[in-house]
C-alpha cells in the first residue's frame, strides 16, 4: 500500500520508493485505481470543550462549511479536532477504489512519543522536570512540550506537542526557518521546547542558535511517515462510514445495555433464589424445632405423670384415700406427721411446720384444705413445743343416715 503525505494541493509527498513532491494534479500517475493508498494530509487541529452527544453541534458553529472532522478524547468533555476540507477528501478517495486519509499531526506524536519519551530527553529537560518534581505544589508540573519539523524542500510543516495534546500545526512557505519557529513557540508560549527533525543541517542550525534541537531516528524522510499505518483508527470517514459507525455504537450500546440488564436480572434472581432458598431452610427449621418442642414437652409430661403417680403410690401404699389427699394437698411449709382413725374421734392428723420454712400461718392451711373431699371441714387446733408448732387437724365422725 502506497503512502502519501498531503501537506497541500501543491505539495505531496511520495513516501514510496525514493520519495518525491508532486502536486495533487499529478497524483493519478502515482496511485494505481484498483489498489489501496493511505494519504496522511495535514489538516486544522483544534481543542473543543464538548460532550460526544453535542460535539456535532459545536463542531459545525466553529467550522461552518464543507468540512469534515475527526475527534479523539483528550480528557472529560475535551476533544482533540482534526478538520479537513470535503473537496480534498473527496479528490484523494475518487483516486483509488480503497483510500484511507488520516490526520498527519496524529502520525508524528506517534512517532514522537514513541521515539522521544520524556525519558530520553536531553539532560536540560530531565533537570527542569526533576526541579519541578520537588516543588510545593505537584500539580504545577507540565506536560512535555515538543516540536517536529517537518523540511519538504523549500516548505517547512511545524507540529507543536504539549503531551498527549497536538497544540497547533503551520505550513510555512520559504521564509526563515528559525524565525518561523520563534513565531510558533511565541504564538503556543513555549519556551525551551524540544525541537526535533530530520534534516541534519536545520538541526545543526538551530543549536547554533540555542535551540534545543534534535536529529530524530524516525524512519524515512518525514517524522511521521513510519507512524501512519498505527493511525488509521483515526482516519476520516465517509458519510456511510460515519452511518454505520454510529450504527455499530448504537448496536453496542444496546448490547451493554441488555447484557447490564440480564447480569441485573440475574444477579437479583441469584439473590432472591437464595434467600428464597434460605426462608424455605429456615421454616423447615421452624417446624423441625417446634416438633421438637412439642415432643419434649409430651415426653416431659408423661415423666411428671410417672413421677408424681409413683411418689403417690409410694405413699399410698398402706394408707387409706384420706392420707393420699393430705398428703396432696398440704402446703410445703408444713409436713405430716401422723393420721389416725377412731371410732369415736373420727378422723385425725397431725401437721408439723418445717423449721426454717417460709411464714405460715394457720388460716393459709385452711385455705389449702379449702378443696380436700375429706379435710375442707376439719376443726384445726394448733400445739407449741417450744419453736416447734403442730396442727392437729380433726374430721369428726359422719353421722349414720336416719340418726338424730
Amino acid at each position: 500500500m502506497k503512502k502519501f503525505v498531503v501537506i497541500s494541493p501543491e505539495l505531496i509527498w511520495v513516501a514510496s520508493g525514493q520519495g518525491q513532491l508532486i502536486t495533487l494534479d499529478e497524483l493519478d500517475q502515482h496511485v494505481d485505481p484498483k489498489g489501496a493508498a493511505l494519504f496522511a494530509v495535514v489538516p486544522q487541529v483544534a481543542r473543543v470543550v464538548a460532550s460526544e452527544r453535542t460535539i456535532d453541534s459545536v463542531m459545525q458553529q466553529q467550522f461552518p462549511g464543507e468540512f469534515s472532522f475527526r475527534a479523539e478524547l483528550l480528557e472529560t468533555n475535551v476533544f482533540q479536532v482534526y478538520v479537513a476540507p470535503d473537496a480534498l477528501l473527496a479528490r484523494l478517495r475518487a483516486s483509488t477504489r480503497t483510500a484511507y486519509v488520516v490526520p498527519y499531526p496524529a502520525a508524528v506524536r506517534h512517532v514522537v512519543s514513541l521515539l522521544h519519551s520524556q525519558a530520553e530527553n536531553s539532560l536540560r529537560e530531565r533537570t527542569r522536570v526533576f526541579l519541578a518534581s520537588i516543588a510545593a505544589d505537584i500539580s504545577q508540573v507540565t506536560a512535555p512540550e515538543r516540536v517536529a519539523v517537518d523540511v519538504v524542500g523549500d516548505d517547512f510543516v511545524f507540529t507543536v506537542l504539549r503531551g498527549k495534546e497536538i497544540v497547533a500545526v503551520r505550513h510555512v512557505r520559504g521564509g526563515e526557518p528559525a524565525t518561523e519557529l520563534q513565531r510558533t513557540l511565541a504564538a503556543n508560549r513555549m519556551a525551551d521546547p524540544l525541537i526535533l527533525t530530520r534534516d541534519h543541517d536545520f538541526a545543526l542550525e538551530l543549536r547554533a542558535q540555542g535551540y534545543n534541537a534534535q536529529l530524530s531516528e524516525a524512519d524515512g524522510a518525514l517524522i511521521g511517515i513510519s507512524g501512519l499505518e498505527k493511525v488509521v483508527t483515526l482516519r476520516f470517514l465517509t458519510d456511510v462510514e460515519v452511518a454505520r459507525e454510529k450504527a455499530r455504537d448504537s448496536r453496542r450500546r444496546a448490547l451493554m445495555v441488555a447484557a447490564i440488564a440480564v447480569a441485573t436480572m440475574a444477579v437479583a434472581g441469584g439473590v432472591f433464589g437464595y434467600y428464597k432458598n434460605e426462608l424455605v431452610k429456615q421454616e423447615a427449621r421452624f417446624k423441625r424445632l417446634t416438633e421438637e418442642r412439642d415432643q419434649r414437652a409430651r415426653q416431659l409430661a408423661e415423666l411428671y405423670q410417672e413421677r408424681y403417680a409413683s411418689i403417690a403410690r409410694s405413699q399410698s401404699v398402706q394408707i387409706r384415700e384420706e392420707l393420699f389427699d393430705l398428703s396432696t394437698s398440704l402446703p410445703p411449709q408444713v409436713v405430716l406427721v401422723s393420721v389416725e382413725r377412731e371410732a369415736g374421734t373420727g378422723l385425725t392428723a397431725v401437721v408439723e411446720r418445717r423449721p426454717g420454712a417460709a411464714p405460715f400461718s394457720r388460716s393459709d392451711l385452711v385455705s389449702a384444705l379449702a378443696t380436700s373431699p375429706y379435710f375442707a371441714q376439719a376443726k384445726i387446733k394448733e400445739q407449741y413445743e417450744g419453736h416447734v408448732v403442730r396442727y392437729v387437724l380433726n374430721v369428726p365422725p359422719a353421722t349414720p343416715a336416719g340418726n338424730p
